[in-house]
């Protein structure tokens, strides 16, 4: 639209403009004269920033043009990152190979991305409203197929997504795809003013995706909440202002765009060379207790228990998660105001526990669905175990659902969401989004129950929250938040005692209950030097 033009309607639509020079030469860009019309937001002429000098020329709706003028080599770094591709390799994976990634794969959450990708919504208000997975995607709309993730389009990619703090965008239908442009009236400055002024990725860029993950702020990973903007201390020691004041760059080290660290169910693995843990950069040692009574004992736990297992005692402290996700049952409306599945939401959750070596495995899409002795199919989650050297106790988000299954087949469906978002009709949903596949569904659908085993690994709290060993290690006839028997610990013989385990009577007496597991063990372990697999089906690695 030409500047006349837009003087134009602004006029018609009753509001004033005025500029020193000839209409023909306004002192204004296009996107500063939108400003004008938001109340209480001024037009600034001047711009500031680091690369206030370099974007005079920038069109509004082709910022990466700009960038790409100095950044050519940075643009293919990333268009070749996981980040873009929302894929990458599989190393970190026990039973897929090659490229594998978000895209692909079926999940629990918002179950398909790769045709639930880009668009605008209407709500129940009749409002129209951005929706689809790219909303956090770092592209400027375009969707991923094959070519484009062998052949990033570099033009395609959104640099201010991580480098402008100020930068926001929306989805336009201008043109007839779904595409974003840049959200002048929720910004508050213009869409160059956003471009002069940028930098390096800090808190805000990484929290304003990962927080909305799953559908809205912590829903899916549990533990990246809103409130690591600027948490207390008593929150994250790390991250907090008065403790480490953390980025996420701090820990999560990049190099030509990939950054590293993986969880326990991302498909991906994008920096391999630099895995993110607790000794990384000499920050703590394998040994870390140091001021404490229980020393040896406590460093002899972290051989085989992670960190954040004792020191991230609940997640979901600030601000609920979703525990359970149900296609099943009848859509509620969300804070967008669309129809979205049925969500159990908690807070101040107590984690899972198991063994995790690094790697995990994955329900593949299109695969049939194997219940564990649970019942439940595992869309994701860590391996390891007991008697696996490698692994380490760490904690975990157990996220149930129940997803609709192909009863002939056994195939986890995908959903069109835009059909559930804005109908609530979940049965078209799924009609769609299975033609959409080239699949058919003979015998109907049902649904399955399903979960997803997240590592958790944000909100380290200060020493003083830390889990005590009672917490654990309860005594008899107490309720036990750790389910030692699943996780390995069994006796040989369950039907014994520990004391009358084939060696001798029970003596057990002599301690009170609450002294009993530490004074067998010390007895047994640190006296006489017994190993493990004495009573128990492991030993001591």
């Amino acid at each position: 639209m030409s500047r006349q033009a837009l003087y134009l309607l602004l006029t018609l639509a009753g509001i004033s403009l005025s500029w020193s020079g000839a209409m023909a030469t306004p002192a204004l860009a296009v996107d500063d004269l939108l400003l004008l019309t938001v109340p209480g937001i001024a037009a600034a002429t001047h711009l500031t920033g680091s690369h206030a000098a370099r974007v005079g020329g920038l069109d509004p709706n082709n910022i990466t043009a700009t960038c790409l003028k100095c950044h050519q080599t940075q643009a293919a770094a990333m268009g070749a990152s996981a980040h873009y591709r929302w894929r990458g390799d599989a190393g970190g994976v026990s039973n897929l190979t090659g490229d594998v990634g978000k895209l692909g794969g079926i999940n629990d959450y918002c179950i398909y991305p790769d045709f639930n990708w880009l668009a605008k919504l209407t709500n129940v208000d009749g409002k129209a409203v951005d929706g689809g997975c790219a909303a956090c995607h770092v592209g400027k709309g375009k969707k991923l197929d094959t070519a484009e993730l062998a052949n990033p389009t570099l033009t395609n990619i959104d640099c201010l997504m991580c480098h402008s703090v100020k930068y926001k965008r929306t989805v336009s239908l201008e043109g007839g795809t779904a595409h974003f442009v840049p959200d002048v009236a929720a910004m508050g400055v213009s869409a160059k003013q956003a471009a002069a002024d940028i930098g390096k990725p800090g808190r805000d860029a990484c929290l304003r995706c990962h927080v909305k993950s799953g559908g809205g702020n912590n829903n899916k990973r549990g533990d990246i909440e809103p409130i690591l903007t600027n948490p207390p201390f008593t929150h994250d020691v790390h991250m907090s202002a008065d403790g480490q004041k953390f980025t996420c760059a701090t820990c999560h080290k990049t190099s030509s765009h990939r950054i590293g660290g993986r969880g326990t169910d991302l498909r991906e693995v994008d920096n391999p060379a630099q895995p993110v843990s607790c000794t990384m950069g000499g920050c703590h040692t394998a040994t870390p207790h140091t001021n404490t009574a229980n020393l040896s004992r406590l460093n002899k736990h972290a051989e085989k228990v992670a960190c954040q297992t004792c020191h991230i005692p609940t997640f979901a402290s600030a601000t609920p998660t979703d525990m359970f996700r149900d296609y099943s049952n009848t859509p509620q409306v969300n804070a967008a105001r669309l129809y979205e599945p049925w969500i159990q939401f908690q807070s101040n959750v107590t984690p899972t526990y198991g063994w995790s070596n690094g790697t995990s495995t994955f329900y593949k899409f299109g695969d049939p669905v194997a219940p564990q002795a649970n019942g439940r199919t595992l869309m994701a989650g860590p391996v390891g175990g007991v008697n696996d050297k490698p692994s380490k106790l760490i904690p975990l988000k157990r996220h149930l659902a129940k997803q609709p299954v192909d009863p002939a087949t056994g195939r986890l469906l995908p959903l069109k969401m835009g059909i559930l978002f804005q109908t609530a009709d979940v049965n078209q949903a799924i009609l769609q989004g299975v033609a959409a596949v080239g699949w058919t569904l003979p015998n109907g659908y049902q649904f399955a129950d399903t979960e997803r085993l997240q590592g958790i690994y944000h909100g380290v709290r200060p020493r003083t929250q830390a889990l005590a060993c009672a917490t654990c290690h309860v005594a008899p006839g107490q309720p036990k938040p750790v389910d030692f028997t699943t996780l390995g610990y069994a006796l040989k013989n369950p039907n014994l005692s520990t004391c009358s385990s084939g060696c001798h009577g029970d003596n057990s007496g002599e301690w009170t209950a609450t002294e009993r597991f530490t004074k067998v063990h010390s007895k047994h372990v640190t006296d006489r030097k017994y190993d493990c697999s004495k009573c128990h089906n492991f030993t001591r690695l």
